[in-house]
């Protein structure tokens, strides 16, 4: 689907305007005032534009969209917490497998299910994290989303118990 976009705001020259756009779609808008004019659903491609002033002055312009390719792949694992010495309640992880496509790098962004807010980092593993269900995605530099998932971080492992006894001889036999 063409999803590139166009947003043009005339400043100078005596309104009202007509907006000439050419290229891989032909579009034209009459009666244009000072504020931002957006064309969307525009596809790759070269686009001559030419603004025409209430006078008939015009002024002529070109612009290139580029529509990126879309992200695909991409992934999500999880280390649960470790009662190791370095471990403790706060150290499982989500290491993020990178998509292709898209623009740029990317960003890896993870929130607790139970919460309303997503948090961000651009490297990938995310460490310090406690356990839970994790909702994840991975944009683009564009905020073009493509991966998104549901990751669980286990809980720390049940700490071993020890029982012992002592069977005492007293009278040397084993009694």
């Amino acid at each position: 689907t063409d999803t590139g976009s166009l947003s043009i705001t005339v400043s100078q020259g005596t309104p009202p305007y007509t907006i000439n756009i050419t290229g891989a779609a032909t579009i034209t808008r009459t009666g244009v005032g000072t504020t931002a004019e957006n064309f969307t659903g525009l596809g790759d491609g070269g686009y001559n534009i030419t603004i025409v002033d209430a006078e008939g002055c015009d002024f002529q312009t070109t612009a290139t969209i580029i529509v990126p390719e879309a992200l695909t792949g991409g992934g999500a694992t999880t280390t649960d917490l470790s009662c190791a010495p370095s471990g403790g309640v706060n150290s499982g992880s989500i290491s993020f497998t990178d998509p292709t496509g898209g623009t740029g790098s990317y960003v890896y962004f993870y929130k607790l299910t139970s919460s309303a807010t997503f948090l961000s980092s651009t490297t990938s593993p995310v460490t310090g994290l406690a356990a839970g269900t994790y909702d994840v995605l991975i944009e683009d530099t564009n905020g073009c989303g493509g991966y998104t998932d549901t990751v669980t971080i286990a809980d720390l492992p049940t700490e071993p118990t020890l029982t012992s006894s002592v069977v005492y001889n007293c009278d040397g036999t084993g009694n």
